[in-house]
């Protein structure tokens, strides 16, 4: 069984992966917000919010630092490869938010990652407020194929 690092609550819409993501990272830093409020803060529409660069700014006023790296990036110099993002996060004590391409849709759904066993990783899905596991080689190769997707990184200022 996978250890439960954040108290998650279930995203109150369909459309709030990222609102009910950031809100159990940021309780896991004891910050509590509501999802209506993170929402709001980023702008999300029916279309969801930008899984990006304009976190940061959230992120940095809660004294936590964001980084994103889009599908095709080399992300923090290593081989350009999810894997050794993965190990670099879970060895850092970072936490990382993974966006994966929707089946069939121009969106992404993001997941927070709970454990990482090469090549398998333990997300944790705000839609159902459940875990699971997948192969991170075939997470990354559908970003790859699909051109849509990335990984947020989150850690303490």
């Amino acid at each position: 069984m996978v250890k439960r690092i954040y108290d998650l609550s279930r995203q109150k819409k369909p459309y709030w992966c990222i609102p009910a993501s950031i809100q159990a990272v940021l309780r896991k830093y004891g910050k509590d917000e509501f999802q209506h409020r993170i929402a709001h803060e980023l702008g999300c529409t029916e279309n969801g919010v930008q899984f990006g660069e304009n976190l940061q700014d959230f992120f940095k006023k809660r004294k936590l630092d964001f980084q994103y790296y889009n599908f095709n990036e080399i992300p923090l110099n290593l081989d350009a490869d999810a894997r050794e993002l993965a190990s670099y996060c879970f060895r850092e004590n970072l936490d990382l938010m993974i966006g994966q391409p929707v089946q069939e849709s121009p969106r992404i759904h993001v997941e927070l990652a709970l454990e990482f066993k090469d090549p398998l990783i333990w997300l944790l899905d705000p839609a159902r407020g459940l875990d699971h596991e997948e192969n991170l080689n075939d997470v990354y190769r559908k970003m790859r194929e699909q051109k849509l997707g990335g990984f947020g990184l989150v850690r303490k200022l």
